[in-house]
């Protein structure tokens, strides 16, 4: 959202605290005076700003925020997301773990420089390999403040599939990885419906999501036999006007799994990074392993072995994949998809 803050005087303040977190890529508004301007024009601490006066905030170091900040006189203008909505979306404003191994004893000041090279140390969290039907997770945050952790594709002509859990968060905890697809939130089947729909459902302010998932692998048998309950849900208890689509959206999101025998040997696609979207397939070879598994040109990459791509760059992605070693698990959705990327 647009938040326009004026002050009344030039001596007056404009009531609000940032600080530049080295977890995230752009600043977080810390505290909020309340009946300030900035209180007024409906900043809230939590808030993450996207840019100041038009100029990006993105990956930008603190002092560079401060100088944005310095040159507002009288008025700002802030785009700014809430972490709530932010996780809602499927954003992700996490950096990718990072260590300075040269200096693993010396000050920290060091260890976290702006031209740190990025070394991923941890294997992000999984997609999920486990076979074992349908379960209900409830993932619980300690506020309504607090994000649940993880990012959702919609499938208005399937189920939204979950396409990347942070590591340490909620939905973790709870058991939820990317590659899930959600059948039920909050009891409400969620089969057929768009991002806002989808969005419709979780709770905005409630501390507790419940939501019935199943691997990506065992759904297209768990819907066969559960078809005509849902097309009956659908249209009678929701008052929903639409029946059951009969075609899935080739192009809507999914779950690859790329395995090669041998480091030596080649997954057989091409992919070019978007420092402001995701990493983007633009040539899969033919009989490779990539194309046996169903990756096309045009796919667009939201995360890899769980881990959200948004805004990295060439080097992040390439450590990205290094880190899978011969299997490769990514969750994509193509550019040519019915649904967009965000709700």
């Amino acid at each position: 959202r647009v938040i326009r803050i004026k002050k009344s005087s030039r001596n007056c303040e404009i009531g609000y605290r940032w600080k530049c977190d080295r977890s995230y890529y752009n600043p977080v508004v810390e505290t909020v005076d309340v009946e300030s301007p900035a209180f007024t024009s409906g900043l809230r601490s939590g808030d993450f700003i996207m840019s100041i006066n038009g100029l990006r905030t993105y990956d930008r170091a603190e002092g560079e925020i401060a100088e944005l900040f310095d040159r507002v006189d009288m008025q700002q203008q802030l785009i700014v997301i809430s972490a709530a909505v932010a996780d809602k979306l499927g954003y992700s404003f996490k950096r990718i773990p990072t260590v300075d191994n040269n200096d693993q004893e010396g000050n920290d000041d060091d260890k976290h420089s702006e031209k740190t090279p990025i070394n991923i140390i941890q294997g992000p969290p999984k997609i999920s390999n486990e076979r074992f039907g349908a379960r209900v997770i409830v993932v619980k945050r300690e506020s309504a403040l607090d994000v649940f952790g993880y990012g959702w594709l919609a499938d208005s002509s399937f189920f939204p599939l979950v396409s990347d859990v942070d590591e340490g968060s909620p939905a973790t905890r709870a058991g939820l990885k990317a590659g899930h697809r959600i059948l039920r939130i909050n009891g409400a089947i969620a089969f057929g419906r768009t991002a806002d729909l989808v969005t419709a459902l979780f709770p905005r302010r409630e501390i507790e999501e419940r939501l019935l998932v199943i691997d990506d692998r065992e759904v297209e048998e768990w819907f066969e036999k559960n078809r005509e309950s849902i097309a009956k849900e659908m249209i009678e208890g929701r008052g929903m006007e639409t029946i059951v689509p009969i075609e899935r959206d080739q192009y809507g999101p999914r779950v690859i799994r790329l395995k090669i025998i041998s480091p030596s040997h080649l997954f057989g696609y091409l992919l070019k990074a978007d420092p402001i979207g995701y990493p983007k397939v633009t040539r899969v070879v033919d009989n490779s392993p990539a194309s046996q598994s169903g990756l096309i040109a045009g796919d667009e990459i939201v995360s890899i072995n769980g881990f959200h791509t948004f805004g990295c760059t060439c080097e992040e992605v390439q450590q990205l994949l290094d880190r899978c070693g011969v299997q490769q698990q990514l969750v994509v959705m193509n550019e040519k998809a019915r649904d967009g990327r965000y709700p």
